[in-house]
């Protein structure tokens, strides 16, 4: 997977966001921390006839938000919150999508008049589609739809279609819907399309592979939150570590994309918000060389360029290859990746793990 022109992509995508979708009123519906995911919903990805479906590309895009943050109310403790726009697709040579994936995760926690988090660090964040309809909004809908089904009915429409197509899709109302989905899908759909058009640029640099699945995953965490002090702010941080996998029909990861967010929300000893909540957020591929894992590594090597090592080790091989390769270490290392990549791989297998078999 080629990913070197990610961060001018990301450029032009997030000027677009802020000339078009500032301001935009994220799906207003029960969100939590940490969850446990119900039956999940796999209908993702959708996806056009079997012939249309050699030579495909992967590209993946997000859009990180602070959601519905906070400050607090009489009624209510200051609120942190995370809240990002996944969409992962595989186009063909025409750039037409074949199959996409749109997901998104919400993830918060409440902060006192202390600076002090009252949520559950500890416990596991989920997307939207891993709640499925734990995630409560067909009772709030007008057309009495889960999101997982709205979801559903916006890939339904998005496949078959490049991102001029889609841009020239009639749109109207307050969310600017599309206006074929009036009946089947209301959520807003702006930043998924956000993210939709770097993941089609993403996709665009690829190299095509037969590949005939596409499987999202993402492990969520938030362990690494903090609660203020007198002399420094206290975080909530939502942290994804992600896995999108192009695969064959009998699962052997062909490409794959190995990414991660790390957003912090910052608060001050008041509990009271001290994060820009109009910032977006990135990924570390996004981030590039700024991220600077580079002069701390053991190895001299950059996050993404420790990630493209992880990823080239990954494909050509299957979840059963892959478990059992040898590891090492307290970071359960791959032995063979000792002088390619060293940071800790077990969530961004555990992604994988949940791409490849949710993969359609």
């Amino acid at each position: 997977m080629k990913k070197t022109a990610l961060i001018l992509i990301t450029a032009v995508v997030l000027l677009a966001f802020a000339l078009t979708a500032c301001g935009q009123t994220a799906t207003t519906a029960a969100t939590t921390t940490a969850a446990t995911p119900a039956a999940e919903t796999t209908a993702a990805p959708a996806e056009t006839s079997a012939a249309a479906t050699s030579g495909l590309r992967l590209g993946f895009g997000s859009v990180v938000t602070t959601g519905h943050s906070a400050a607090a109310t009489a009624e209510k403790a200051t609120t942190a919150e995370s809240y990002t726009y996944y969409a992962a697709v595989l186009i063909d040579a025409d750039s037409k999508i074949q199959k996409v994936w749109i997901d998104a995760v919400v993830h918060n926690a409440s902060v006192d008049n202390t600076g002090a988090i009252t949520t559950d660090i500890k416990a596991l964040g989920a997307t939207k589609r891993e709640l499925g309809d734990a995630y409560g909004m067909k009772k709030a809908s007008p057309i009495g739809k889960e999101w997982w089904e709205q979801a559903d009915a916006l890939e339904a429409f998005l496949v078959g279609k490049t991102i001029a197509e889609i841009d020239a899709a009639p749109k109207e109302g307050e969310k600017n819907n599309f206006v074929d989905l009036k009946t089947s899908s209301t959520f807003g759909p702006d930043l998924y399309m956000q993210a939709l058009k770097k993941a089609v640029a993403a996709a665009e640099m690829a190299t095509p592979t037969a590949a005939t699945k596409l499987g999202f995953g993402a492990v969520v965490t938030s362990d690494k939150s903090a609660n203020a002090a007198a002399d420094k702010d206290g975080k909530f941080e939502s942290y994804h570590s992600l896995a999108i996998a192009a695969t064959d029909d009998a699962g052997k990861v062909l490409d794959v994309w190995i990414d991660a967010v790390v957003h912090d929300i910052t608060f001050n000893a008041k509990g009271e918000l001290t994060a820009d909540l109009k910032a977006l957020g990135a990924t570390k591929r996004e981030l590039g060389d700024a991220y600077g894992m580079k002069k701390a590594s053991a190895i001299g090597k950059e996050w993404w360029e420790q990630a493209d090592a992880l990823e080239a080790f990954l494909e050509g091989k299957t979840l059963a290859e892959i478990e059992a390769a040898p590891r090492e270490g307290e970071k359960n290392n791959f032995v063979d990746l000792k002088t390619s990549s060293t940071f800790g791989p077990d969530h961004y297998i555990e992604a994988l793990e949940k791409a490849v078999t949710k993969a359609h």
